[in-house]
């Protein structure tokens, strides 16, 4: 299939990304996986043929070109033999897709690094800085620097918790940025999650001093704001721009969205489920990528499929009885994750939001005071 016709249509999916389950299984025991507690049961790890067909459909309805794929788990990197045929099988089929996936990084090596050069991956490795051991029993960039550096445009991926807070995790970031674009030329990709507790976390993960982290975000933002004031990023501020600025833009977007931005949605703000797709490779569809809880298959119709994703999702009891809709951080977390408990979320969740948000939502307030 060489081209696509953007056609008009009245209805149809908007899907622009599907993350492909490969299984569930992992070669680590990460404290903190949001996955421990949702995972009832193995995924099935035989390919269904049908998904090829089901894929190109996808694309022909999608606006937004080329889809992406990204590869899932437990950990990809132990289903490489079926990354690697669903790959060819893509390719043979000359479909619009781009592949990505996230790893832990322990399988990593100098062949595999080449096979996703080859094949145009985006690349992501998980790591939580100098308490990585803490955190996740493994330090990829202790084991495997040499070899992850050889990727062109790396990723790395942080999960915020009271062994990473922010400030730390701005000046890891930073230390092996600085070490890649020496080696590279390119900056390394960042993110930062905030943890997720989707069911009995260990308490040490989550014993947060809030008063510390308002604190580091009110440094972090000072130096984002001056920073922009002076229409400048200096290379040793990349990290503390590229986190400052995500939260920035998600603050940006939501408010200058109308005169009287509120947050109206009443399904789950990462779209899981929506115009996310989480398929697994024997055709099965579920609400989300973390779970093996069927919603059901490819070849159930839409409607079906739909009512049994939004049987699932409660983030609409948030909007009508009202519990986000007057938190100003609503324009950070856009009402949460469907999958942590309104106990939770009362307990943690929130409360961690707010810290993070809040002081850069009263920092740019005083700013666009004053200017």
């Amino acid at each position: 299939m060489k081209t696509y016709e953007n056609e008009r249509h009245f209805l149809r999916r908007n899907i622009d990304t599907i993350f492909l389950m490969m299984g569930n299984e992992c070669n680590l025991n990460c404290r903190y996986c949001l996955q421990h507690p949702l995972v009832e049961h193995p995924i099935s790890h035989e390919i269904n043929p049908d998904i090829y067909y089901f894929i190109e459909q996808v694309c022909r309805e999608n606006i937004h070109l080329p889809l992406d794929l990204r590869f899932w788990g437990g950990e990809p990197l132990v289903f490489l033999p079926n990354i690697k045929n669903v790959v060819y099988e893509i390719e043979q089929r000359d479909l619009p897709v781009s592949f990505s996936t996230m790893s832990n990084g322990k399988l990593v090596t100098e062949e595999l690094i080449e096979y996703f050069k080859e094949h145009n991956f985006n690349f992501a490795i998980s790591w939580d800085g100098r308490n990585s051991i803490k955190t996740r029993g493994y330090n990829a960039f202790e084991d495997k620097k040499d070899i992850l550096f050889q990727m062109p445009h790396l990723c790395i991926s942080a999960v915020l918790s009271a062994y990473a807070y922010p400030k730390q995790i701005c000046e890891d970031f930073q230390q092996l940025d600085n070490e890649y674009m020496e080696k590279t030329g390119y900056h390394i990709g960042m993110n930062v999650d905030d943890i997720f507790n989707t069911g009995d976390l260990p308490e040490d993960l989550l014993n947060f001093d809030y008063d510390k982290i308002i604190s580091e975000m009110i440094e972090l933002t000072s130096i984002f704001i001056e920073d922009r004031l002076n229409n400048n990023m200096p290379p040793e501020h990349y990290a503390i721009n590229h986190y400052i600025g995500n939260i920035y833009d998600s603050v940006k977007h939501f408010y200058s969205a109308g005169d009287d931005a509120t947050w109206n949605n009443i399904w789950c703000c990462c779209g899981n489920g929506y115009t996310t797709l989480n398929l697994g490779i024997d055709g099965t569809l579920y609400p989300c990528h973390n779970t093996s809880h069927s919603v059901g298959n490819i070849k159930d119709s839409y409607f079906r499929y739909l009512k049994n994703v939004i049987k699932y999702d409660t983030t609409f009891r948030h909007h009508y009885d009202n519990t986000c809709n007057d938190c100003p951080a609503i324009s950070y977390c856009h009402g949460g994750c469907k999958l942590v408990s309104d106990e939770n979320r009362n307990k943690t969740y929130c409360n961690l939001k707010k810290a993070i948000v809040l002081p850069v939502i009263q920092m740019l307030t005083e700013l666009g005071t004053e200017l």
